[in-house]
C-alpha cells in the first residue's frame, strides 16, 4: 500500500483556517503549532478578515495573553504587554527588526498572517524578552492573476475602500508582483474627533534560478488623527493643582 500526500504549508491566505499547517517563528524549524516547543498564536488571513483586525494592535488585542492598552482616545501608540513586560521584540519575516514598531498601527493588508510566540525568543532575536516575539509575514505575489475589492461603512461616519492584486507580470511567471492599497476615514463617539488611515503595499519576485529568488517590497502608511481629548494635569501659577474651576476666578 502506498499513501502519498502534501503536507499543510504555512501560508494561510485563500485556505479559509483559523491555523497554519507550519511555522517557523520559534525555532527556524517548520514544525507545526502543536510540535513547537512554545506557547505560539497565529492570527491568518481568514481570521483577520472575519473579526475585522485591521491593525496590529487590533490583531495582538485578539491574542492570548496579549495586553493591548490605549493612552487614551485618539492616541496612536498603544501599549502591548504580555507576561508582565512590555513587547519590544518584532520580526518581519522572520528578521527582527526595529523595537519602536510598537508605537506605530501596522495595518494588517501587508500580512498573510502575525505569528505571536510567547516567552523569551533569545535564539531569534539575541535578546531574550520574557514578554513575546511578534513576526509579520507579508504576502507574497501569487502565480494566478488575483483581484479583490472591499467597500465598507459602518456608525460614526466610518467609511473605507481596499483593493488587492497580485499575479504574474511575463508569460513564463518568473516574475510576478502584487499591489494592495486601503485607504479609510472615521469619526467617534466622541466630539471633535476624526480619522484618516491610508496604507499602501506592494513586492515583486524574480526567478533568478530554479534555486535563487529575489524579492523586493515596500509598505506605506500614513495615519492622520485630529483629536482633542488627551488630558494633561493643569496647574496654577503657584504650581498647585485645583481641586475645582474656582481656583482660577
Amino acid at each position: 500500500m502506498t499513501i502519498s500526500g502534501k503536507a499543510p504549508g504555512s501560508i494561510t491566505e485563500g485556505t479559509g483556517s483559523y491555523t497554519t499547517g507550519s511555522t517557523s517563528s520559534s525555532t527556524r524549524l517548520n514544525l507545526t503549532p502543536r510540535e513547537t516547543p512554545q506557547s505560539i498564536t497565529v492570527i491568518t488571513r481568514q481570521r483577520m478578515e472575519d473579526q475585522k483586525l485591521e491593525n496590529l494592535p487590533d490583531a495582538l488585542d485578539a491574542t492570548t495573553g496579549v495586553i493591548v492598552k490605549l493612552f487614551s482616545m485618539g492616541a496612536d501608540a498603544p501599549q502591548m504587554w504580555a507576561r508582565g513586560s512590555s513587547i519590544t521584540n518584532f520580526q518581519i519575516d522572520g528578521v527582527p527588526t526595529t523595537s519602536s514598531l510598537a508605537n506605530y498601527l501596522q495595518s494588517t493588508i501587508a500580512y498573510d498572517r502575525i505569528e505571536v510566540v510567547r516567552g523569551a525568543t533569545g535564539m531569534m532575536n539575541g535578546v531574550g524578552s520574557p514578554s513575546a516575539t511578534i513576526n509579520m509575514i507579508r504576502k507574497r505575489p501569487t502565480f494566478d492573476p488575483q483581484t479583490s475589492i472591499s467597500v465598507e461603512a459602518g456608525s460614526w461616519d466610518r467609511y473605507g475602500t481596499g483593493i488587492d492584486v497580485s499575479g504574474p507580470l511575463t508569460e513564463s511567471g518568473n516574475v510576478r508582483g502584487r499591489l494592495a492599497a486601503d485607504y479609510k476615514t472615521q469619526h467617534a463617539w466622541t466630539d471633535n474627533y476624526e480619522q484618516e488611515n491610508t496604507a499602501l503595499y506592494g513586492i515583486g519576485e524574480i526567478d533568478l534560478t530554479d534555486n535563487t529568488l529575489l524579492s523586493v517590497g515596500f509598505n506605506h502608511i500614513k495615519r492622520y488623527t485630529d483629536s482633542a481629548t488627551r488630558l494633561f494635569p493643569i496647574v496654577d501659577v503657584n504650581g498647585f493643582y485645583p481641586v475645582s474651576t474656582d481656583t482660577f476666578k
